[in-house]
């Protein structure tokens, strides 16, 4: 197996190395992330390296085939990448895959589609399927709305553990969408749900049913105090053992952790606001916890680098 980027070697090359350094080699597994030296030629570019690897050792005695997936960018600038791979393809980057383009030495290019090593996928509507089969998928991270096509290319979700679902006003009716995903997905653990405030809130999602998910992500979206009393209620929250929110009431957190009995730890965002209590230092912050939180009940503060203008608390809590 042999990974390679910023520097490649044509099929000749290879056939070369094999022929005379490893003329017993069985298999040969290889991944090569290079650049096109001219973006507006970059077809003919990939015509020239696969047909490097098209020589009777690579198709006859070995069959060994590989394939190249690129972005097509004739008037781009930049220089758009390649990444040639044997198949069938270890590659285990979704990403990779969105390429608008993609050729094999295969005399089918339809065979080796099933990618049985991508375990997380990121769907947007521009990412192109193709034929591709995704039967392994562990994180499904969901950008726009999924449609038809979508579910020929993801027809198993038995092993998916976790769901990333981006929620705007481009969905009729979000929650439906997602109840119907979450019915596909029965072994799901995690679900994180990213919504945008000014769009849609919260109280869309009061009614979804799950039951094995255990790990709840809603760090994204800010949650008031009565969202935080809907939580507490449903089903998904009285399930939760590990849950990340994002709050504006720092006094919410006891509800949560007095109410939600499988609950067993905490992340939280804590925003300050003039609506909110302000904790104006870190030790405030711990002053506070340590004289509210339950004895059950340990802590730790901690700084998010991304958080570059500190309108945020962050702390953990654990519950023993």
């Amino acid at each position: 197996t042999v990974h390679m980027e910023r520097f490649y070697l044509d099929g000749k090359q290879w056939e070369y190395i094999i022929r005379t350094y490893l003329p017993k080699l069985k298999i040969f597994r290889l991944y090569m992330d290079l650049a096109a030296d001219d973006c507006n030629q970059i077809e003919e570019y990939v015509d020239r390296l696969l047909n490097s690897f098209r020589s009777s050792f690579w198709l006859e005695e070995h069959q060994w085939y590989v394939r190249c997936h690129w972005e097509k960018m004739p008037e781009s600038k930049g220089w758009p990448g390649i990444v040639l791979t044997t198949l069938p393809s270890r590659i285990n980057r979704s990403g990779i895959l969105s390429s608008s383009c993609y050729r094999s030495t295969c005399p089918d290019d339809n065979v080796y589609n099933s990618y049985d090593h991508v375990e997380v996928l990121s769907y947007a509507r521009f990412f192109h399927l193709h034929s591709f089969l995704f039967p392994n998928l562990h994180h499904l991270d969901l950008k726009d709305p999924v449609n038809d096509e979508f579910w020929s290319h993801v027809f198993n979700l038995q092993k998916l553990r976790i769901l990333t679902f981006y929620a705007d006003k481009q969905y009729d009716h979000p929650e439906n969408e997602l109840q119907l995903l979450l019915n596909r997905m029965p072994n799901l653990h995690t679900l994180e749900l990213c919504l945008d405030e000014d769009e849609i809130e919260y109280k869309l999602f009061s009614n979804l049913k799950h039951d094995s998910i255990r790990c709840l992500d809603f760090a994204h979206y800010t949650f008031n105090r009565e969202e935080c009393e809907i939580l507490i209620h449903i089903q998904l929250g009285q399930k939760c053992g590990v849950l990340m929110l994002s709050i504006k009431h720092l006094d919410d957190i006891l509800q949560l952790i007095n109410q939600l009995r499988n609950l067993r730890s905490l992340k939280i965002r804590l925003l300050q606001d003039k609506d909110s209590l302000l904790i104006s230092s870190e030790n405030e912050l711990n002053d506070w916890l340590t004289l509210h939180l339950p004895s059950i009940c340990d802590f730790r503060i901690y700084h998010d680098s991304m958080d570059i203008f500190s309108r945020y608390h962050f702390f953990y809590v654990w519950i023993r």
